[in-house]
Protein backbone atom coordinates (compact mmCIF):
# COMPACT_ATOMS: atom_id res chain seq x y z
CA UNK A 1 0.00 0.00 0.00
CA UNK A 2 0.84 3.67 -1.00
CA UNK A 3 1.50 5.67 2.35
CA UNK A 4 8.07 16.04 10.15
CA UNK A 5 8.77 19.53 13.65
CA UNK A 6 11.28 22.22 14.52
CA UNK A 7 11.46 24.17 17.69
CA UNK A 8 14.25 27.42 18.63
CA UNK A 9 14.53 28.96 22.01
CA UNK A 10 17.34 32.07 22.06
CA UNK A 11 19.02 32.69 25.00
CA UNK A 12 18.72 35.79 26.68
CA UNK A 13 20.52 36.97 29.59
CA UNK A 14 18.56 36.67 33.08
CA UNK A 15 16.33 34.16 31.57
CA UNK A 16 16.68 30.99 32.72
CA UNK A 17 16.72 28.19 30.07
CA UNK A 18 16.03 25.24 31.56
CA UNK A 19 13.22 26.87 33.05
CA UNK A 20 12.11 27.60 29.70
CA UNK A 21 12.56 24.28 27.94
CA UNK A 22 11.42 22.27 31.05
CA UNK A 23 8.13 24.18 31.14
CA UNK A 24 7.97 23.95 26.83
CA UNK A 25 8.31 20.08 27.85
CA UNK A 26 5.21 20.17 30.39
CA UNK A 27 3.31 22.12 27.89
CA UNK A 28 3.97 19.89 24.94
CA UNK A 29 3.33 16.42 27.03
CA UNK A 30 0.21 18.24 28.13
CA UNK A 31 -0.85 19.12 25.01
CA UNK A 32 0.04 15.68 23.35
CA UNK A 33 -2.12 14.11 25.79
CA UNK A 34 -4.94 16.06 25.52
CA UNK A 35 -4.74 15.32 21.65
CA UNK A 36 -4.36 11.58 21.84
CA UNK A 37 -7.41 11.11 24.57
CA UNK A 38 -9.37 13.81 22.00
CA UNK A 39 -8.76 11.82 19.02
CA UNK A 40 -9.52 8.51 20.71
CA UNK A 41 -12.48 9.67 22.31
CA UNK A 42 -14.21 11.96 19.28
CA UNK A 43 -14.00 9.12 17.07
CA UNK A 44 -15.08 5.67 17.89
CA UNK A 45 -15.61 3.38 14.39
CA UNK A 46 -17.89 0.02 15.83
CA UNK A 47 -19.48 -3.13 13.89
CA UNK A 48 -22.63 -2.35 15.59
CA UNK A 49 -24.61 0.49 17.18
CA UNK A 50 -23.22 -0.17 20.20
CA UNK A 51 -20.43 2.35 20.58
CA UNK A 52 -18.36 -0.58 23.09
CA UNK A 53 -18.08 -2.59 19.90
CA UNK A 54 -14.77 -0.43 18.91
CA UNK A 55 -12.78 -2.05 15.60
CA UNK A 56 -9.21 -1.26 14.42
CA UNK A 57 -9.55 -3.46 11.43
CA UNK A 58 -12.21 -5.43 9.66
CA UNK A 59 -12.32 -8.73 7.50
CA UNK A 60 -14.01 -8.84 4.25
CA UNK A 61 -16.02 -11.77 2.54
CA UNK A 62 -14.23 -12.96 -0.53
CA UNK A 63 -17.49 -13.60 -2.36
CA UNK A 64 -18.14 -9.12 -1.92
CA UNK A 65 -20.94 -6.93 -1.54
CA UNK A 66 -22.08 -4.87 1.26
CA UNK A 67 -20.82 -4.34 4.72
CA UNK A 68 -22.62 -1.87 7.56
CA UNK A 69 -20.19 0.28 9.92
CA UNK A 70 -20.84 2.65 12.77
CA UNK A 71 -18.87 5.97 13.25
CA UNK A 72 -19.61 7.44 17.02
CA UNK A 73 -18.38 11.48 16.34
CA UNK A 74 -18.46 15.09 17.86
CA UNK A 75 -18.99 16.32 14.43
CA UNK A 76 -19.96 15.55 10.67
CA UNK A 77 -17.36 12.66 8.91
CA UNK A 78 -14.98 12.62 5.55
CA UNK A 79 -14.52 9.13 4.59
CA UNK A 80 -11.61 8.32 1.99
CA UNK A 81 -10.33 5.00 1.14
CA UNK A 82 -6.26 3.62 0.15
CA UNK A 83 -5.20 0.62 -1.34
CA UNK A 84 -1.89 -0.52 -3.31
CA UNK A 85 -4.31 -2.80 -6.10
CA UNK A 86 -4.63 -1.49 -9.12
CA UNK A 87 -8.59 -1.32 -8.54
CA UNK A 88 -10.65 0.49 -5.83
CA UNK A 89 -12.02 -2.59 -4.72
CA UNK A 90 -14.26 -0.72 -1.67
CA UNK A 91 -16.30 1.98 -2.13
CA UNK A 92 -18.53 4.26 0.00
CA UNK A 93 -21.76 3.18 -0.71
CA UNK A 94 -23.96 5.09 1.14
CA UNK A 95 -24.01 7.26 4.58
CA UNK A 96 -26.51 8.50 7.20
CA UNK A 97 -26.24 9.96 10.22
CA UNK A 98 -28.52 8.41 12.80
CA UNK A 99 -29.73 11.14 15.50
CA UNK A 100 -30.92 8.35 18.06
CA UNK A 101 -27.42 6.78 18.40
CA UNK A 102 -25.31 9.94 17.92
CA UNK A 103 -23.57 8.06 15.00
CA UNK A 104 -22.97 7.92 10.97
CA UNK A 105 -24.03 4.06 9.27
CA UNK A 106 -21.69 3.63 6.53
CA UNK A 107 -21.95 1.06 3.98
CA UNK A 108 -19.20 -0.12 2.34
CA UNK A 109 -19.32 -1.41 -0.94
CA UNK A 110 -16.36 -4.42 -1.70
CA UNK A 111 -15.88 -6.11 -4.79
CA UNK A 112 -15.46 -10.06 -4.58
CA UNK A 113 -12.16 -11.60 -4.78
CA UNK A 114 -11.69 -13.25 -8.56
CA UNK A 115 -7.79 -13.35 -8.73
CA UNK A 116 -7.20 -16.36 -6.02
CA UNK A 117 -7.70 -15.94 -2.42
CA UNK A 118 -4.43 -14.17 -1.34
CA UNK A 119 -5.20 -11.56 1.37
CA UNK A 120 -5.21 -7.37 -0.21
CA UNK A 121 -5.63 -4.65 2.18
CA UNK A 122 -6.47 -1.12 2.36
CA UNK A 123 -7.04 1.75 5.20
CA UNK A 124 -10.42 3.60 5.61
CA UNK A 125 -9.43 7.06 6.82
CA UNK A 126 -11.64 8.72 8.75
CA UNK A 127 -12.09 12.45 10.15
CA UNK A 128 -14.28 14.62 11.73
CA UNK A 129 -14.60 18.86 11.95
CA UNK A 130 -12.14 18.58 15.11
CA UNK A 131 -8.45 19.65 14.75
CA UNK A 132 -6.04 16.73 15.00
CA UNK A 133 -9.22 14.42 15.60
CA UNK A 134 -9.02 10.71 12.63
CA UNK A 135 -9.24 7.40 12.35
CA UNK A 136 -7.85 4.45 10.34
CA UNK A 137 -9.52 1.26 9.48
CA UNK A 138 -7.49 -1.19 8.37
CA UNK A 139 -9.67 -3.78 5.53
CA UNK A 140 -8.41 -7.10 4.86
CA UNK A 141 -10.26 -9.34 2.46
CA UNK A 142 -8.95 -13.07 1.54
CA UNK A 143 -6.84 -15.18 3.36
CA UNK A 144 -2.75 -15.39 4.46
CA UNK A 145 -0.70 -17.61 1.68
CA UNK A 146 0.59 -20.65 3.48
CA UNK A 147 2.34 -22.25 0.58
CA UNK A 148 1.98 -21.31 -3.41
CA UNK A 149 3.21 -22.54 -6.57
CA UNK A 150 3.00 -21.66 -9.94
CA UNK A 151 6.13 -23.24 -12.02
CA UNK A 152 7.38 -20.24 -13.51
CA UNK A 153 10.99 -21.82 -12.95
CA UNK A 154 10.18 -24.50 -15.78
CA UNK A 155 10.62 -23.36 -19.23
CA UNK A 156 10.43 -26.59 -21.10
CA UNK A 157 9.04 -26.21 -24.25
CA UNK A 158 6.02 -24.08 -24.77
CA UNK A 159 2.68 -22.95 -23.51
CA UNK A 160 0.56 -25.19 -26.01
CA UNK A 161 -1.40 -28.20 -24.62
CA UNK A 162 -1.64 -29.97 -27.65
CA UNK A 163 2.19 -30.29 -28.22
CA UNK A 164 3.03 -32.92 -26.01
CA UNK A 165 6.54 -33.74 -27.25
CA UNK A 166 7.75 -30.08 -25.67
CA UNK A 167 7.85 -31.28 -21.69
CA UNK A 168 10.89 -32.28 -19.32
CA UNK A 169 9.90 -35.15 -17.17
CA UNK A 170 10.60 -34.71 -13.70
CA UNK A 171 13.47 -37.51 -13.29
CA UNK A 172 15.28 -35.40 -15.82
CA UNK A 173 14.71 -31.59 -14.05
CA UNK A 174 17.83 -29.53 -13.24
CA UNK A 175 19.43 -29.77 -9.79
CA UNK A 176 17.83 -26.62 -8.46
CA UNK A 177 14.52 -27.57 -9.62
CA UNK A 178 14.43 -30.72 -8.04
CA UNK A 179 15.15 -28.95 -4.95
CA UNK A 180 11.64 -27.22 -5.29
CA UNK A 181 10.12 -30.66 -3.15
CA UNK A 182 8.07 -31.59 -5.61
CA UNK A 183 8.42 -35.62 -6.36
CA UNK A 184 6.18 -38.35 -7.98
CA UNK A 185 6.57 -42.23 -7.85
CA UNK A 186 7.96 -44.81 -10.44
CA UNK A 187 5.56 -46.76 -10.80
CA UNK A 188 5.96 -51.00 -11.11
CA UNK A 189 7.53 -52.17 -14.39
CA UNK A 190 8.12 -48.41 -14.47
CA UNK A 191 11.87 -46.62 -15.70
CA UNK A 192 10.79 -43.14 -14.47
CA UNK A 193 7.52 -41.36 -13.66
CA UNK A 194 5.41 -39.24 -15.73
CA UNK A 195 5.42 -35.99 -14.52
CA UNK A 196 6.84 -33.55 -17.26
CA UNK A 197 7.83 -29.81 -16.65
CA UNK A 198 6.16 -27.64 -19.05
CA UNK A 199 6.65 -24.06 -19.52
CA UNK A 200 5.05 -22.64 -16.48
CA UNK A 201 2.89 -26.06 -15.56
CA UNK A 202 2.92 -29.40 -15.26
CA UNK A 203 1.83 -32.76 -17.03
CA UNK A 204 0.56 -35.88 -15.13
CA UNK A 205 0.18 -39.02 -16.94
CA UNK A 206 1.07 -39.85 -20.47
CA UNK A 207 -1.19 -41.51 -23.05
CA UNK A 208 0.03 -45.13 -22.16
CA UNK A 209 0.20 -44.52 -18.13
CA UNK A 210 -0.97 -42.01 -15.57
CA UNK A 211 1.02 -40.31 -12.93
CA UNK A 212 0.76 -39.38 -8.93
CA UNK A 213 2.67 -35.50 -8.00
CA UNK A 214 3.59 -35.00 -4.09
CA UNK A 215 4.07 -31.42 -3.10
CA UNK A 216 6.79 -30.18 -0.89
CA UNK A 217 5.73 -31.11 3.12
CA UNK A 218 3.99 -27.80 3.89
CA UNK A 219 5.20 -26.92 7.81
CA UNK A 220 4.49 -24.51 11.03
CA UNK A 221 0.88 -24.85 10.47
CA UNK A 222 0.25 -25.81 13.89
CA UNK A 223 -2.01 -22.34 14.80
CA UNK A 224 -4.12 -23.20 11.62
CA UNK A 225 -7.78 -24.54 12.25
CA UNK A 226 -8.87 -24.26 8.71
CA UNK A 227 -6.86 -24.07 5.52
CA UNK A 228 -7.73 -24.08 1.96
CA UNK A 229 -6.20 -25.77 -0.93
CA UNK A 230 -7.09 -24.45 -4.39
CA UNK A 231 -5.26 -25.12 -7.93
CA UNK A 232 -5.97 -24.61 -11.45
CA UNK A 233 -6.42 -28.10 -13.33
CA UNK A 234 -7.53 -29.11 -16.84
CA UNK A 235 -7.87 -32.33 -18.51
CA UNK A 236 -6.04 -32.96 -22.05
CA UNK A 237 -8.04 -33.59 -25.75
CA UNK A 238 -6.30 -33.71 -29.30
CA UNK A 239 -6.14 -31.55 -31.61
CA UNK A 240 -9.31 -33.55 -33.52
CA UNK A 241 -11.17 -33.30 -30.32
CA UNK A 242 -10.34 -36.87 -28.42
CA UNK A 243 -10.89 -36.89 -24.76
CA UNK A 244 -9.15 -38.44 -22.04
CA UNK A 245 -10.51 -39.42 -19.06
CA UNK A 246 -10.93 -36.58 -17.19
CA UNK A 247 -10.55 -37.84 -13.55
CA UNK A 248 -8.06 -36.39 -10.82
CA UNK A 249 -7.98 -37.58 -7.23
CA UNK A 250 -6.37 -35.16 -4.26
CA UNK A 251 -5.38 -36.92 -1.11
CA UNK A 252 -4.06 -35.53 1.92
CA UNK A 253 -1.61 -36.40 4.96
CA UNK A 254 -2.04 -34.71 7.67
CA UNK A 255 -5.65 -33.63 6.78
CA UNK A 256 -9.12 -34.40 6.50
CA UNK A 257 -11.79 -32.22 3.95
CA UNK A 258 -15.05 -31.22 5.37
CA UNK A 259 -16.56 -34.92 5.78
CA UNK A 260 -13.81 -36.61 7.55
CA UNK A 261 -12.67 -38.08 4.73
CA UNK A 262 -8.92 -37.80 3.48
CA UNK A 263 -9.23 -38.50 -0.29
CA UNK A 264 -11.22 -36.61 -2.98
CA UNK A 265 -11.86 -37.22 -6.33
CA UNK A 266 -12.92 -34.36 -9.24
CA UNK A 267 -13.71 -34.13 -12.60
CA UNK A 268 -12.23 -32.08 -14.43
CA UNK A 269 -12.69 -29.94 -17.43
CA UNK A 270 -11.43 -29.72 -21.09
CA UNK A 271 -9.87 -26.54 -22.60
CA UNK A 272 -11.16 -25.42 -25.88
CA UNK A 273 -9.08 -27.11 -28.42
CA UNK A 274 -9.94 -24.73 -31.06
CA UNK A 275 -9.34 -21.34 -29.76
CA UNK A 276 -7.19 -19.36 -31.05
CA UNK A 277 -5.93 -18.11 -27.80
CA UNK A 278 -5.60 -21.64 -26.54
CA UNK A 279 -2.22 -21.08 -24.57
CA UNK A 280 -4.12 -18.33 -22.78
CA UNK A 281 -7.78 -19.64 -22.83
CA UNK A 282 -6.38 -23.35 -21.23
CA UNK A 283 -7.18 -21.82 -17.88
CA UNK A 284 -10.57 -20.84 -17.66
CA UNK A 285 -13.08 -22.54 -15.34
CA UNK A 286 -10.07 -24.35 -14.48
CA UNK A 287 -10.04 -23.78 -10.84
CA UNK A 288 -11.07 -25.68 -7.81
CA UNK A 289 -10.47 -25.01 -3.87
CA UNK A 290 -11.67 -27.51 -0.94
CA UNK A 291 -11.75 -26.76 2.42
CA UNK A 292 -9.18 -28.67 4.93
CA UNK A 293 -9.37 -29.59 8.36
CA UNK A 294 -6.93 -30.66 11.33
CA UNK A 295 -7.32 -34.17 12.01
CA UNK A 296 -9.87 -35.25 14.81
CA UNK A 297 -7.05 -37.23 16.22
CA UNK A 298 -4.19 -34.70 15.64
CA UNK A 299 -6.16 -31.38 15.63
CA UNK A 300 -1.79 -29.64 17.13
CA UNK A 301 -0.55 -31.05 13.59
CA UNK A 302 2.00 -28.87 12.08
CA UNK A 303 2.64 -29.73 8.74
CA UNK A 304 0.46 -30.97 5.55
CA UNK A 305 1.14 -32.80 2.43
CA UNK A 306 -1.48 -33.18 -0.70
CA UNK A 307 -1.10 -36.07 -3.76
CA UNK A 308 -2.38 -35.09 -6.69
CA UNK A 309 -3.50 -38.64 -8.51
CA UNK A 310 -4.82 -39.01 -12.03
CA UNK A 311 -7.98 -40.61 -12.43
CA UNK A 312 -8.27 -42.88 -8.98
CA UNK A 313 -4.65 -45.08 -9.94
CA UNK A 314 -2.05 -43.82 -11.30
CA UNK A 315 -1.10 -46.95 -13.41
CA UNK A 316 -4.64 -45.98 -15.27
CA UNK A 317 -3.78 -44.90 -18.58
CA UNK A 318 -5.24 -41.61 -21.11
CA UNK A 319 -5.88 -39.66 -18.04
CA UNK A 320 -3.56 -36.77 -18.87
CA UNK A 321 -4.06 -33.54 -16.57
CA UNK A 322 -2.97 -30.12 -16.42
CA UNK A 323 -1.73 -28.33 -13.24
CA UNK A 324 -1.07 -25.11 -12.25
CA UNK A 325 -1.15 -22.43 -9.51
CA UNK A 326 -1.26 -24.80 -6.16
CA UNK A 327 -1.85 -22.52 -3.09
CA UNK A 328 -2.10 -23.51 0.46
CA UNK A 329 -4.32 -20.56 2.36
CA UNK A 330 -4.94 -20.17 6.47
CA UNK A 331 -8.72 -19.28 7.27
CA UNK A 332 -9.01 -19.60 10.66
CA UNK A 333 -6.74 -20.06 13.29
CA UNK A 334 -6.74 -21.51 16.80
CA UNK A 335 -7.99 -18.83 19.85
CA UNK A 336 -5.06 -18.71 22.15
CA UNK A 337 -6.74 -19.40 25.72
CA UNK A 338 -6.84 -16.42 28.23
CA UNK A 339 -5.68 -16.84 31.27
Amino acid sequence: MNRKIVNNIREQKGVALKSIIGLSIILFCACSKDNEENMQSALTVSISEHQADAITKLDLAIEGGKDTLYVFSSSDINLSFQTAELEEWVTIYKKEYLSEINATRVILEVLPLIEGFAIRSGVLNITNQEKYTGSFLRLYQGYETRFSEDFTWLKYGNTNPLDLAAGMLIGNWSTSQKQSGWTSTILPDQSHAFVYGKNGFLQLGSADIGADLYTPIVSSLERDSVLLLAFDAVSYISGKGVMDENKLTINLSNGEFEDGSTSRMVELGYFDYQSALLATKMWEDSNYSFVIHKPKNNPLSATLQIEFVTNTNAGISNNRVFLDNVSLFSVAEFEEEKN
